[in-house]
This record gives C-alpha cells, structure tokens and sequence, in this order.
C-alpha cells in the first residue's frame, strides 16, 4: 500500500514538472501586465487614432462638392462700396469740364452791340433785287438819295412790281417828292382823278401816274433805268424770255399794229395786283411801264 501511494506522487511529481503553469495558459492576472501585451495595446491605440486623423484631414470628393459657396454681393450695395479705397480715389465715377474762360467785357459788348442801323440791319450777302427773275425791288430807306447831278431818278432807280427807286405805288406825290428830292412838273391846277407828272430835276424819260390821288404807274422810255434783271429799254424779246421765263406772258399788241406786248406776270400772291408791260417792236423793247394791273393796261388818262 505504502509501495502504491509513494508511487502516485512519484507520478503527480513528474506530471507537474512537464506540464505548462495553468497560470500562464490563463494569461496574466488582473493588473499584471506584460510586454506583449502592452505593445498590442499600443500598436492598437496607434491604429485607432491614426485613422482618426486620416479621417479628419481626408475630405470624401462629396464633401468637397457640397461645401458652401461664397456669399454674393447683396444687390442693395451699390458697386462702388464693393472697391477699395484708393480704387475709387483713383478713377472718380464722372469729371466735371472745366468751366470756360471768362470773356473780356470789351468782346461782350462788341458781341451785345446791335447791327448797324444805316442799312436796314440787312446783310451785305443777301441780294437786294430778290434774284433774277424776281422784278421786286427791296425797299430803299426812308430818305434816298438822287439819281445824281440833281436828278430825281438815276441808273440805281430800279423799276420794279413796288415803284421805282425810293417811289412807291400807293404813295402821294408829295411824299415821292420828298422820297427823291423833286419838284414835280405837270400837276394840274384842280383836282383830277388821273393824270401825269414827271420830274423837273429830270432825267427826261420818266413819267408817273397819279391816279385817285396816289402814284401807280410809272412810263419809261429811257434805258438809263431798268428793272432788278437788267431788261430796259434796249433789251430783246429773247432776253425777256430767259430772264424771265413762264413769267413772262407773249402777245399782240392791243393798241399797236406789228408791236408785241410782253408783260410779266409775278408768281408771289403779294404782288399779284402788279405787272410790268413791255411794248417790243422789231424784237427790241421800245418802252416800258409798271404799275397796278388795272392802271398799266390803260392807254392814256381818260
């Protein structure tokens, strides 16, 4: 018996030499660490918080796209406040001109200064006789001068649709006398409804009308005045007619055999009341007159 038991602890002896510690197939106790262990825990740490951060420097493509934009500039800030300061000192939005340079007061008055009265206050460009073909005269000044040599009438005695020279249709013989310094020779000594004065202080050739009163016709058989076109006595039915065109009217004379009347008819309504009549023979202007229609177409004073 004795034999048996001494030879089981002989064998529970060797069993518990060859056979690995329980405590070490247990793995450490409760606070006991190892140097494995702890490496595990470290590389595990590591691997925790490494991803950690991968994570929070890495940004999914997602994320990117879906980041918020840039806040627009609000409608309600004018452009301007949007630039810097020295921008908009440096390019001002608008440039006033400068102001021009004051003007010496002697210009001023030259420039406020009137026309000169003498002629009218017409320009010396404009053409006083209306152009060709016109036969209206501008009208002279107040007080004209003579023909020349005393004259009442001279060369610059335009006979026109108005009168001739500073003598108006219309106009009593005392103002056209006073008009061109002459002293009138033929008025009756009583009164007479139609008769025919002429200059004293001449030139011979020109005789007025005077009917009711007032000057509407005047006669010419002088080529020392002629009408605004140049056509007088002297002048051909071929000049009447390029002068003058459609104006001019052709006919037989109704007083004289052979002779040819040719009258110009003018186109402006205000002076419609008027002709001038030439009476033409062997195609040459013999004589002239102008006047009121009514009056021109008479032969004589009745």
């Amino acid at each position: 018996m004795a034999l048996l038991v001494g030879a089981a602890l002989t064998a529970a002896c060797t069993i518990s030499s060859e056979a690995p510690d329980a405590a070490g197939l247990r793995g450490p106790a409760s606070g006991t660490t190892t140097t494995s262990g702890a490496g595990s825990e470290a590389d595990d740490a590591a691997t925790a918080s490494g991803g950690d951060e991968a994570t929070d420097q890495e940004i999914p493509d997602a994320s990117r796209d879906t980041l918020p934009a840039a806040p627009a500039a609000s409608p309600d800030v004018p452009a301007e406040a949007e630039a810097p300061d020295g921008a908009a000192s440096a390019q001002p939005d608008s440039v006033e001109p400068a102001p021009p340079p004051a003007q010496p007061a002697e210009e001023e008055a030259a420039e406020a200064e009137p026309a000169d009265s003498s002629d009218g206050g017409a320009s010396e460009e404009a053409d006083p006789t209306g152009g060709a073909g016109s036969e209206v005269a501008a009208e002279p000044p107040a007080t004209a001068t003579p023909g020349g040599d005393g004259a009442a009438f001279g060369a610059r005695s335009a006979v026109s649709t108005v009168g001739v020279g500073a003598v108006y249709f219309g106009m009593s013989p005392e103002e056209a006398a006073e008009r061109v310094g002459a002293a009138w020779a033929g008025t009756p000594a009583g009164r007479a409804d139609c008769y025919v004065i002429t200059p004293a202080n001449g030139p011979p050739g020109v005789a007025l009308w005077v009917f009711h009163g007032t000057v509407e016709r005047v006669d010419i058989d002088t080529p020392l005045l002629r009408t605004p076109s140049g056509l007088g006595v002297g002048s051909h039915l071929g000049e009447l007619r390029s002068s003058l065109g459609d104006k001019l009217l052709v006919e037989e004379h109704p007083y004289l055999a052979g002779w040819i009347l040719a009258t110009f008819v003018p186109t402006d309504p205000n002076d419609a009341a008027f002709r001038i009549a030439f009476d033409v023979s062997g195609g040459e202007v013999i004589r002239y007159r102008a006047g009121r229609t009514e009056i021109v177409e008479l032969e004589g004073c009745a």
